[in-house]
């Protein structure tokens, strides 16, 4: 579930994500670095839990240069933290609202 904040800019929104099956966690890259797993922490407590979908349409942790990047079509890869590229691909994200879930160009993502 995606709860936006409202626009940041024309090119940029911000917003966090929460957990379907239980609302009180949220997605939360903890400051982490280049090729780094994230989680799961109680919404609210601190943390990196404001995301930014770009006009790049990757997904950034505050306005850091680090993305969401799956590098792997194997169904149980982790989304991990790279450097962004620009160039979509493993790091193209879209929002969908039928489901409540981010897809990567080839498969869907539920935190």
């Amino acid at each position: 579930m995606v709860h936006g904040v409202g626009a940041h800019s024309v090119k940029m929104t911000k917003f966090n994500v929460q957990n379907v099956a239980n609302p009180g966690l949220c997605v939360d890259c903890g400051y982490k670095h280049h090729g780094e797993r994230f989680g799961l922490k109680e919404c609210g407590w601190g943390g990196e839990q404001e995301m930014h979908l770009t006009w790049h349409q990757d997904i950034r942790p505050g306005r850091r240069s680090v993305c969401w990047d799956v590098s792997s079509g194997d169904p149980q890869a982790p989304v991990l933290l790279y450097n962004c590229h620009g160039m979509g691909g493993n790091q193209l994200w879209k929002y969908d609202p039928v489901s409540a879930s981010f897809v990567l160009k080839i498969r869907k993502i539920e935190f």
